[in-house]
């Protein structure tokens, strides 16, 4: 059996592979979970170690955020990255009865509903009920409203490849 050149092992580095932004594919080389435009297309693998937290290691701090009653808002908890500063995945805890104001987010980001009963919506849409395990995508710079309907917290796990904001009004294409 031959061992494999330094060519070789660098080669095994790169994947060509086809990702969509959602509107078009394209294709992007991949090299340590970074495309050649510097953004985080994974999770980082923390340095090839396996992680695994218990949900009590997470600390949720108050973003500053208010619903359209001030007495609501929302906290995070960051599990790898940062949400004020780039590529994250992070924990978003809401109040009950937390509703936004209709806004929009610079960035797409990728929510899964761990607790409680949310509506994530546009102008004009019909709200739908998203319970535990939902899942929803939001495009950035697409005006929608988002709420916690149900008497307890809800809490959602975002991925996102870059920071989360939020501007009120909305700032649509």
């Amino acid at each position: 059996m031959s061992t494999p050149s330094s060519a070789d092992r660098a080669q095994e580095k790169h994947h060509e592979v086809a990702i969509t932004d959602g509107r078009r594919p394209c294709d992007v080389r991949i090299h340590n979970g970074l495309t050649s435009a510097g953004q985080y297309v994974l999770p980082p693998a923390n340095g090839g170690t396996s992680v695994s937290n218990p949900a009590g290691h997470y600390v949720f701090s108050d973003t500053g955020a208010r619903g359209i009653n001030p007495k609501t808002g929302i906290q995070v908890s960051n599990v790898w990255g940062d949400a004020t500063a780039g590529a994250h995945g992070a924990f978003f805890r809401f109040d009950p009865g937390f509703k936004s104001p209709v806004h929009t987010h610079t960035y797409d980001y990728y929510a899964v509903v761990i607790k409680g009963e949310l509506e994530n919506y546009q102008p004009g849409q019909k709200p739908v009920k998203l319970g535990p395990g939902s899942y929803w995508y939001q495009r950035g710079k697409q005006a929608h409203t988002t709420a916690c309907v149900s008497k307890e917290p809800c809490e959602i796990y975002i991925v996102q490849q870059n920071k989360f904001d939020a501007q009120i009004p909305p700032k649509t294409e």
